[in-house]
């Protein structure tokens, strides 16, 4: 197994490449195919797509690399502190005397481990505020677009589609994302942000995807995709798996949704409601606008309407009044001034040239009345031939002017039916009455 080193003649000495090669050989047919458990350390993603970190426990540490043909295939995103298991075969670098573990396969090293780094993202993600509810994006009531990112493969966007058509018909949009495995948290962060750049934008977006293991939802709790869901300007809704499973990118959404269908039932208004509502709306406008009518009827008939000329006549008694009232109201003014200013004793001449500006001040008043007074008679006296000419308009006398008359009883009762009829009758004609016996 060891020919191809080069030999000493002391068949009982081996060279350095010798015994390298046959710890090589043994480690290799002796651990082609381990698992070891343990935590990552000193983790490197090389720009080729390898990967290289150290695994280690509390006594030892061994170094690992993942060649990017397996890193392809991992289906976690590893990072340092993960507790996991590998799978790999040991081999050893004869050069250095080195050994490592070429990794194949990595899984995290129980459900317990998964959870508690969940709870560690979780947190950190909070104390920066990515959680908090300030930062919830209203939904819109009625929206114009909503664009549903999920695998086109399952039966998710189906589903969803069926209960909008049922609801509230609008137009809908797949993008289509890998919703597991390694990479699928990249996919679906890149469909969120190129949904927020197009053009013709969609108004709401559903992420969704059904039921599955945590495992199989862990791409919706790495950290691209839970800031993707923050920082998008279109509102989310998140529908991930079953009701009991709650994932980071729940807490990012602004709502979350228990299933896939109860999103379709949170993005969409209920026609049949809407439609129950617009009929209440009806009922209730119909009601009013009869109940306004009614009440306008009422007051036109208890309206009691003044022949103009006696309006006219209050409005110049009012105003006769207030000009009374407004020149005792200066005298006493002016008294007051005077007796103030004989108490304070005050110089003759000052106290003329006070009485000679509150003389000017009303004179200037008594102008400025006299003019508001010519000016509001003017007013009214406008109005009042106005209201002539109305009233005049709605004489019955330009009825009897198109050939119609009045038939009244003696008393000068108007008979307005055959039953009432009775003799001797006065008929009013627009020229003139005639007595009928």
């Amino acid at each position: 197994m060891y020919s191809n080193y080069p030999r000493t003649q002391n068949s009982s000495i081996f060279s350095v490449s010798e015994i390298s090669g046959l710890i090589k050989n043994t480690v290799e047919d002796s651990f082609s195919q381990v698992q070891i458990k343990g935590e990552i350390s000193g983790l490197k993603i090389h720009s080729s797509g390898h990967i290289y970190f150290s695994l280690k426990d509390e006594y030892a540490l061994i170094n690992s690399v993942c060649f990017k043909n397996y890193a392809k295939l991992l289906k976690i995103q590893l990072e340092d502190g993960l507790e996991v298991i590998l799978t790999g075969k040991i081999t050893t670098y004869t050069a250095r005397s080195n050994y490592q573990i070429l990794v194949s396969k990595v899984e995290l090293a129980g459900q317990g481990a998964l959870m508690e780094l969940y709870e560690k993202r979780k947190k950190a993600l909070a104390a920066e505020g990515l959680f908090s509810s300030i930062h919830k994006k209203a939904i819109p009531k009625i929206p114009r677009k909503i664009a549903i990112i999920t695998s086109e493969t399952g039966a998710v966007f189906h589903d969803i589609c069926h209960r909008i058509t049922d609801r509230f018909p609008l137009d809908v949009m797949l993008y289509p994302s890998n919703v597991q495995g390694r990479g699928a948290e990249i996919n679906l962060a890149n469909a969120i942000a190129h949904l927020n750049e197009i053009s013709d934008k969609a108004d709401l977006i559903i992420l969704a995807r059904g039921g599955g293991s945590i495992e199989d939802l862990w791409c919706f709790n790495e950290e691209i995709l839970v800031r993707a869901i923050f920082n998008s300007k279109i509102p989310i809704i998140s529908a991930i798996g079953h009701e009991t499973d709650t994932t980071l990118a729940d807490y990012a959404a602004d709502l979350r949704a228990p299933t896939p269908s109860a999103a379709a039932e949170l993005a969409t208004p209920d026609k049949n409601e809407i439609k129950q509502n617009l009929d209440n709306v009806e009922v209730r406008l119909k009601r009013a606008l009869f109940i306004l009518t009614d009440n306008l009827e009422q007051r036109l008939k208890y309206i009691n309407i003044l022949h103009p000329k006696e309006s006219l006549k209050n409005k110049a008694h009012e105003l006769n009044n207030l000009h009374h009232k407004l020149c005792y109201l200066f005298t006493q003014n002016i008294n007051y001034i005077e007796q103030k200013l004989v108490r304070l004793r005050l110089g003759k001449d000052k106290l003329s040239a006070n009485l000679k500006y509150q003389q000017n001040y009303l004179n200037n008043y008594s102008k400025n009345f006299t003019q508001a007074q010519n000016n509001l008679i003017e007013s009214k006296t406008s109005k009042l031939q106005y209201l002539s000419k109305l009233l005049e308009s709605y004489s019955y006398k330009k009825t009897l002017a198109r050939g119609f008359s009045v038939v009244r009883t003696a008393k000068g009762e108007v008979i307005s039916s055959k039953e009432n009829l009775s003799y001797p009758l006065n008929i009013e004609f627009k020229d003139g009455t005639v007595k009928i016996k």
